[in-house]
């Protein structure tokens, strides 16, 4: 019975009990009898104890005596009399466990053909206890069953079961508990009590329901089942010896006796490494069966037999899980007789293409016929063709990877007997990537920075944004040389500032840039660049005219790596010693000059794109003459 069924069942049961008094059978004249059922005040949990008839009311008659004493059941909480004295009935009810709050007297109860039935309700004392229950993964379990066995006497006060995320919480009566834990819904794991591996109810540890607060009991983990593993690959294909397979459906069957066929107990399909693992399997004797959902495949049974499930070796699970238990399939063979037209789409190391669509264009009628896509093998087919000539043209789905040229079609012909078998190796493009940051800043943040390639006439390429953690990838490039232009931005509080633009590696020119080389199917990574916002001297300034007092001295600002918008201030020096007002880029030799050797400093500022200053020197000039 499911859990929402056994919940219904409940429902109906606490209906019909709490209505109070009830007929439940007539007996023999002058014989009085009465039973009842004892739960707590949320009529959930059993209560242990006592209960006595009386034929006064113990309340108000403290000298009455029990006419009879009969024990509560620690299975339900039922008690029955069998012979009473006609009349009014007061019970008494005595609880022994710590659950129940004090004793209670109900009545009095009249006799319906010699017959009373009774439904009663003690308060109880309650806490709270909380807690999750996980597999051996770490996921929640969501179908465990816990239930509360009493220390004194093993009963079951209380089951609660877990929710979403393997979660529980149950309000019960105070008292110490042992905790048992199932399966409520394929029997995974054996039940288990919590404590120490392999613990007993005598060994189990115990919890204690407080009468205030919450008991949150620490993570109960289901214990690790079974499992068969291996792997699946395929010697059939070509250039790839023991490949992979991924996506081959694996199960472990079971003979169902009763029903009369093979049942699975557990499937999975292999991943991308051809790996498998069966899980959660109970001790036995299983058959395993591959098959491929996508019939590229030849199916079968461990180990190598193709026909039937009863005549494959058994796989036994005992006290450890199995490994090894591995599988190489064979391809499905396609004939290409007259009205078929079939191949492969690869790349250049022999590995099949997936997803490469292929169109089929008849020459002789100048229309196309139909299209295909390649499956996880690269292979494609064509059916029911008539004879003639016939071209085929490829397109990627994923337009990043590979270099297809609709120029160059494949030409097949189609006899009246004969099909064809063709095979189209397809190259990936190129491709250059990197990583762009900025110099130490107090806002490092990268912000609309791009990298463009060109060629080596100076011609743009391509481009392509920088991610936000700095990196970068231009694909789709054909074998040749490049440069590297790198252009970005930094963002401040309340603007956002131009950085410098770059050269790889290192340049501020183009002409002056390094080349990157990229080979055919080549990766090349590592093209970085560090931007920054300081003006930098690339060739400092230098100094014209004749070194003789009288003369006049020129400067010239040097080269920077930045133009637009920078402006220049001049100083001119006397070895060490700044002269006074020489300011400009010109300079008129004094007879204070003379025997001295003078340099100019020019100081670069753009303010229009907020960049940080940078200065240079130039080299001494020779002694000045008189």
């Amino acid at each position: 019975m499911n859990r929402f069924a056994r919940s219904i069942a409940l429902g109906a049961v606490l209906a019909l009990t709490m209505t109070g008094f009830s007929t439940v059978a007539a007996h023999a004249a002058g014989t009085l009898q009465g039973s009842g059922y004892v739960r707590d005040d949320y009529f959930s949990t059993t209560v242990a104890g006592t209960v006595q008839a009386y034929t006064q009311n113990p309340a108000t008659n403290p000298a009455a005596v029990a006419e009879q004493t009969v024990p509560m059941s620690l299975v339900d909480g039922g008690f029955n009399f069998t012979t009473l004295v006609a009349g009014p009935t007061w019970l008494k009810i005595t609880p022994t466990n710590t659950a129940a709050n004090s004793v209670k007297i109900v009545g009095p109860y009249a006799f319906d053909d010699g017959y009373f039935f009774s439904q009663i309700s003690l308060p109880t004392n309650r806490g709270v206890v909380a807690g999750q229950v996980q597999t051996s993964d770490g996921d929640g379990f969501d179908c465990a069953v816990l239930d509360f066995q009493r220390i004194d006497d093993q009963s079951i006060s209380s089951t609660t079961y877990t929710q979403d995320e393997g979660v529980f919480k149950r309000m019960m009566p105070i008292g110490s508990y042992k905790l048992r834990v199932s399966d409520d819904c394929d029997n995974s794991f054996d039940p288990f009590y919590v404590g120490i591996p392999g613990a007993t109810f005598d060994t189990a540890t115990t919890f204690v329901i407080p009468t205030t607060g919450q008991l949150d009991i620490p993570t109960i983990t289901v214990p690790a089942q079974k499992s068969i593993s291996g792997t699946v690959t395929s010697d059939a294909i070509v250039g790839v010896p023991s490949a992979p397979i991924a996506g081959i459906d694996v199960s472990a069957l079971a003979y169902n006796a009763d029903g009369g066929y093979w049942e699975s107990w557990s499937d999975a399909l292999t991943n991308a490494s051809g790996n498998y693992v069966l899980r959660d399997l109970p001790p036995g004797a299983y058959k395993l069966q591959f098959s491929d959902p996508d019939g590229d495949f030849q199916g079968e049974y461990y180990d190598n037999v193709q026909t039937a499930p009863e005549d494959a070796a058994d796989v036994t699970i005992d006290a450890t899980s199995v490994t090894g238990k591995n599988a190489s399939l064979g391809l499905n063979e396609v004939t290409t007789d007259g009205e078929l037209l079939a191949g492969f789409v690869k790349d250049s190391a022999g590995h099949g293409i997936a997803s490469i669509g292929v169109s089929l264009f008849n020459v002789g009628q100048s229309q196309y016929v139909d299209n295909a896509n390649t499956n996880r093998l690269g292979r494609f087919s064509f059916r029911y063709l008539e004879p003639g000539d016939y071209e085929l043209y490829y397109y990627d789905y994923d337009s990043d990877r590979y270099i297809i040229d609709d120029n160059l079609p494949t030409k097949v012909t189609i006899g009246a007997t004969k099909g064809a078998d063709v095979t189209k190796v397809l190259k990936t493009f190129s491709s250059v990537s990197g990583h762009v940051t900025i110099a130490a800043t107090t806002a490092p943040h990268i912000d609309e920075t791009s990298v463009a390639l060109y060629d080596v006439d100076d011609n743009y390429v391509t481009d392509t944004s920088v991610s936000p953690d700095g990196t970068y990838s231009l694909a789709r490039l054909q074998p040749g040389t490049y440069r590297a232009r790198f252009d970005g931005q930094r963002e401040l509080s309340q603007s956002r500032q131009i950085m410098i633009r770059q050269f790889w590696s290192g340049k501020y020119s183009l002409a002056s840039a390094t080349s990157v080389a990229v080979a055919s199917e080549a990766h090349v990574v590592n093209i970085n660049a560090l931007l920054g916002s300081k003006l930098i001297c690339i060739a400092a300034p230098k100094t014209s005219g004749t070194a003789k007092k009288g003369y006049t001295l020129k400067a010239t600002t040097g080269t920077w790596n930045a133009k637009v918008g920078t402006t220049f201030a001049y100083q001119w020096y006397r070895g060490t010693t700044a002269i006074s007002g020489a300011t400009k880029n010109a300079y008129k030799l004094t007879s204070s000059d003379v025997g001295k050797y003078l340099k100019v400093k020019v100081t670069a500022t753009n303010t229009v794109n907020h960049y940080t200053s940078g200065l240079s020197y130039s080299k001494l000039t020779a002694k000045i003459l008189s």
